[in-house]
Parts: C-alpha cells; sequence; structure tokens
C-alpha cells in the first residue's frame, strides 16, 4: 500500500471514530456533540443520496438532498434514536434511506393507480434502485421484507448495498463484519430476492 493509500486510510479511520464518538455523546444527550455531529453526519447522507441517484431518471421525483433532509429528519427528528455505534447508525440510515424510497415509490403508484406489473431487480443492481419503477420498488420492499424473517444478516447486508449503494468492503466496515461473511449473506440475498421477484 502507498503511503498516500495508508494516508486516506488512516484518515477514514481517524473520521469513522470522530463521527463513532459524537454519535455516542449525542445520542446520551450531549447537546454540543449533537450540533457538531449535525454538519458530518448530513454530509454523509447528502454523499449517500447522491451515490443512489448516479444515473439521472427524468421519472425519478426525489433529489439526493430531498432524501438526505428525510432520512435526517426521520434519524434526529421529534424523537432522535440511540446508537451503540457507528454500525448502527448505518444500519438506521439504510432503513430510513429505504422507507423514504419506498413511501415515495408508494405515493407516485397511487397517483397512478395502477397494480404491480412484476418486478426484477436490475443487472446492474447496486445502487440501481432509484432506476426501478415505483410497482418494482414496492415489489421488492416485499421481498426485503420476507427477507429479514428468513435471515437477519443478509437482510441488513441486502438493505446497505441496495438502498445506499455499499461496495461489499463499505458493508464490512459499517457492520463491522468480513468482507468473507458479507460476501456470503449478499450471495444468498441476492439469489433469494431474484428468485422471490422472478428473476
Amino acid at each position: 500500500m502507498s503511503d498516500q493509500q495508508q494516508s486516506i486510510e488512516s484518515a477514514k479511520t481517524e473520521d469513522s471514530i470522530a463521527l463513532t464518538q459524537l454519535l455516542a455523546r449525542a445520542s446520551a444527550g450531549d447537546a454540543e456533540a449533537a450540533s457538531q455531529a449535525i454538519p458530518v453526519v448530513y454530509g454523509k447522507l447528502l454523499d449517500l443520496s447522491r451515490a443512489i441517484l448516479r444515473s439521472p431518471d427524468p421519472a425519478q421525483t426525489l433529489s439526493a438532498s430531498d432524501i438526505a433532509q428525510e432520512v435526517y429528519l426521520r434519524l434526529f427528528g421529534a424523537s432522535p434514536k440511540q446508537w451503540t455505534d457507528r454500525a448502527h447508525f448505518f444500519r438506521s440510515a439504510a432503513k430510513a434511506c429505504r422507507s423514504v424510497i419506498v413511501d415515495d415509490a408508494r405515493a407516485r403508484r397511487a397517483l397512478k393507480r395502477e397494480g404491480p406489473n412484476g418486478a426484477r431487480i436490475p443487472e446492474e443492481l447496486v445502487p440501481a434502485i432509484d432506476r426501478l419503477p415505483p410497482e418494482e420498488r414496492l415489489a421488492l420492499e416485499e421481498a426485503m421484507t420476507g427477507l429479514a424473517s428468513v435471515d437477519h444478516n443478509a437482510h441488513e447486508v441486502a438493505q446497505l448495498r441496495i438502498y445506499l449503494g455499499f461496495s461489499v468492503v463499505e458493508v464490512g466496515q459499517a457492520l463491522t463484519r468480513s468482507d468473507r461473511s458479507v460476501r456470503r449473506d449478499w450471495g444468498f440475498a441476492d439469489s433469494w430476492l431474484r428468485d422471490k421477484l422472478g428473476n
């Protein structure tokens, strides 16, 4: 690993530790930590939202800032969540992001008054959720709910991969798991979801 790569990895680790400490202090009621966490967390949520919306979709009604703001409000709104660590925060962010996208799809489908017409997961899978029509997003949501009842770990991995566009390495870092275990759970989740969605 080059000096530059080591420097980047070191900075990422320091950022992760700082974020974990801020979230822990904010969860414990430290108002100063909460105010320091706001720009850091919002910046991360905005980056994640931009990753989700990489490709422009004319039918897309949500912008990156819309998603980031809604996720932020769900995480820090009227009743702020308590996070035990950085992994817990990212699981909560993935769940909130998923909820925002699904709520938008439901609203769009309600406007159309059309029923589902068969869903599929696109070939690129990650983070192609933004390219799915509302009906397929809702079918994916139902399949994800089923996956959660079958295998919690695979569900967590799939949530971060599909809804936040995380790579296997990023999922491993967020959940403090090995790449091998993430790949195993992603392989199961991918296969299970494809089966349920008829792909």
